[in-house]
């Protein structure tokens, strides 16, 4: 095997990460976790003591800590969810590693390195031209929005490697040139665009946000002997900031429930929180809610979208007297969401419900009974609510049928004879108040009987009830 190739083995020879997250009993305790390990020489498998570690998070400042003479290290965070935390490794003499791992509350996440070394072959004469250029990491790994409190700035860090992938030395050293090949086009820039490579070949730049979230991709080039040669595409991601009022949304499944009555039942609901760009929230913006009436959940986390669901339980106290709405009485209740925007000030919403109660049988008939004249009709008001005269709940169907006897009629009502309500709340006219048409079919003037049929269906129950009188 010629040397050529073992140095290409050795050089391009990754440091090898072990990690595993684990709980025991020395586990960390509450709000807390923990990542632990040892870091060695990758050929003589012994402990390498006065390594640098850096750990990043997007909601910390960075903390480094050395090993010790056996190699371990420990970082302890305070975390009450589980996240992503990036440790890069540096010693004089080894090449850097950077990885990620992921931690969570009282856990331990167990990362061993072994590193190896940047010059394998002693007695070198330096490195060559260069040839490839890599991505090291960059810190932190998210960015937030422009102007919402959040890190703004990522620093990035490049590589450039010769053809056998040893970094470039200070007598081969490149200018780069840094761009952003994609993005939201929210302002987001790089500075400075150019940047040498210094003695172990590499350059850092900043990446900074714009008002737009979403994922850039950045590029590093350079041209060597009149070849341009370029990295793979780097995302950065960018994501929004804090919660806005105006911005800020919360709704129901459905407005009308039918729940008086009944424990147990679960009604969604939701929240969208964007930011005074109108882009979604950090993912995992907590938002709380309370209620007047029943149980509901406390808190959830927004997601990539900034949405988020908890539900609402029907029980007690149910929505009467001091537990409903001053303003529109029995039945009807807030449902309040709220989190904490720029500055903390208070970011708050809520969304008006009706607990709609068991169907009545139709009634209130006016007038009271049918008199068709012949070759004539009548039109025929009625009521449809539950017992505190509200709507019915959304699916509710109304049907009306009627026959004459022994001369027919016409029935006329809704669409061929019935109608399906909609999520309203307030009573009114075709909510609560409909009316139904009776129109004598026969040339005749002998009397005939008249039977309407008013059917109720759906979620609140069903009920019936009927209304007769006679044709002439």
């Amino acid at each position: 095997m010629n040397k050529a190739i073992i140095i290409l083995m050795l050089s391009l020879s990754a440091a090898l990460v072990f990690w595993a997250c684990t709980t025991d009993e020395q586990a960390p305790e509450p709000g807390k976790a923990d990542v632990r390990g040892t870091v060695i020489d990758i050929a003589s498998g012994n402990p390498l003591a006065g390594v640098t570690i850096t750990a990043y998070t997007t909601a910390t400042s960075p903390q480094s800590t050395p090993t010790d003479a056996q190699g371990v290290y420990k970082f302890t965070f305070d975390t009450d969810t589980t996240k992503t935390v990036t440790l890069l490794f540096q010693k004089s003499g080894y090449r850097d590693t950077s990885f990620t791992v992921q931690i969570s509350p009282q856990n331990v996440t167990t990362a061993n390195v072994a590193m190896s070394s940047r010059n394998p072959i002693s007695g070198g004469g330096g490195t060559g031209v260069a040839a490839t250029i890599s991505f090291v990491g960059a810190a932190p790994q998210v960015v937030s929005v422009y102007g919402v409190g959040g890190d703004e700035t990522a620093y990035l860090q490049w590589e450039v490697r010769d053809s056998v992938g040893l970094p470039i030395d200070a007598a081969h050293a490149v200018i780069l040139a840094f761009s952003i090949a994609n993005g939201p086009g929210g302002g987001e820039y790089l500075s400075p665009l150019t940047a040498t490579t210094d003695a172990r070949g590499r350059a850092t730049h900043a990446f900074n946000s714009g008002i737009r979230s979403g994922v850039s991709q950045v590029v590093a080039s350079t041209v060597v002997n009149g070849r341009t040669i370029a990295s793979t595409p780097v995302r950065v991601v960018i994501h929004a900031g804090l919660p806005d009022q105006t911005h800020f949304t919360v709704a129901p499944e459905k407005h009308n429930w039918p729940a008086l009555g009944i424990a147990g039942s679960r009604l969604p609901i939701s929240v969208l929180v964007g930011d005074k760009y109108t882009n979604p929230v950090l993912e995992n913006t907590a938002v709380y809610f309370h209620t007047t009436a029943g149980v509901i959940q406390a808190v959830t986390f927004t997601n990539p979208s900034g949405q988020g669901t908890v539900d609402l339980i029907s029980g007690n106290p149910e929505p009467f007297g001091q537990y409903a709405s001053q303003q529109y009485g029995n039945g009807y209740h807030y449902v309040i969401a709220q989190t904490i925007g720029e500055n903390a000030v208070t970011v708050k919403d809520s969304t008006l419900l009706l607990w709609s109660g068991r169907s009545l049988p139709p009634g209130n008939f006016s007038p009271s009974s049918i008199i068709v004249p012949s070759l004539g009709s009548q039109t025929i008001s009625f009521r449809v609510a539950d017992a505190l005269g509200h709507p019915l709940a959304m699916g509710t169907t109304i049907s009306v049928t009627g026959s004459g006897s022994p001369w027919p009629v016409n029935i006329y009502f809704g669409n061929n004879g019935s109608i399906v309500l909609d999520d309203v709340i307030w009573p009114g006219v075709g909510t609560t108040d409909f009316s139904f048409t009776v129109a004598d079919a026969a040339d005749t003037v002998a009397y005939s009987s008249v039977v309407v049929n008013v059917n109720v269906t759906g979620p609140n129950g069903n009920a019936y009830s009927s209304i007769t009188g006679y044709s002439h």
